[in-house]
């Protein structure tokens, strides 16, 4: 069971988000976030708080460390290997294929 989300301070464009801290983490969506995050913090709850902050639909935001998904929301804060996180949107459409094209 995930702990509830703990409040954010507003900064400018960003937001500060103070919490217990163990480590700091740097979350680059539309403006950049700092996050002091504790042991107990998995991804989903960086994934809901960076939507609250930006306004953005939780199913089409993706997050990424070192140029990998973090697809497992259960994932540990703690174990990711860099303290930098980007997010982006998953992108509807894509290019449709005639008839006989193969792939």
């Amino acid at each position: 069971m995930s702990q509830p989300l703990p409040r954010h301070f507003p900064r400018g464009n960003s937001f500060f988000l103070h919490v217990a801290a163990t480590m700091q983490l740097f979350v680059r969506a539309a403006s950049t976030h700092v996050l002091e995050a504790s042991e107990g913090m998995c991804v989903r709850d960086v994934r809901a708080l960076v939507c609250a902050a930006e306004d953005l639909p939780e199913a089409e935001v993706r997050l990424y460390t070192a140029g990998s998904p973090l697809d497992n929301d259960a994932v540990l804060l703690s174990t990711l290997s860099t303290a930098a996180i980007d997010v982006s949107l998953a992108l509807k459409g894509g290019k449709r294929l005639s008839k006989g094209t193969a792939l």
